[in-house]
């Protein structure tokens, strides 16, 4: 059986040593995806959390809404507001890394916190949540 990344052995030849492939050579890469006990951890703190802040986000977003008969077509519109940033930037995305001969993470990022920052006036608007 051939493992991906390890060259083939022809008829006569020594068996040939795998190929290690991999984001980090030498490096021991889990199955996870993580390299070392301390990476593990920050993934695991991060996703724990990312799961308390969205289900508090969720759940104040559900208490605040305005009209309980019409609670389905608010949380869609959340959902929207939530989802269509995540499909608009990889559009944007590559046309800001390739101004200025490509590769351009400055202007990706320049841009991200531009949009934070109109993000972050714009919240100021809201009057109230009832």
């Amino acid at each position: 059986m051939r493992v991906r990344g390890q060259p083939r052995a022809r008829d006569g030849d020594r068996a040939q040593q795998p190929v290690e492939v991999g984001p980090h050579p030498g490096g021991h890469v889990d199955a996870c995806g993580v390299e070392s006990p301390l990476q593990l951890v920050a993934v695991i703190v991060f996703g724990l959390g990312e799961g308390l802040h969205l289900s508090v986000d969720m759940a104040l977003a559900a208490a605040v809404l305005p009209n309980p008969d019409e609670s389905a077509k608010d949380m869609g519109v959340l959902n929207i507001g939530n989802a269509l940033p995540q499909s608009l930037v990889p559009i944007a995305a590559p046309a800001l890394l390739a101004t200025g001969g490509g590769r351009n993470y400055g202007a990706l990022f320049l841009f991200g916190a531009i949009a934070a920052v109109l993000g972050a006036l714009a919240v100021q608007y809201i009057r109230s949540v009832r």
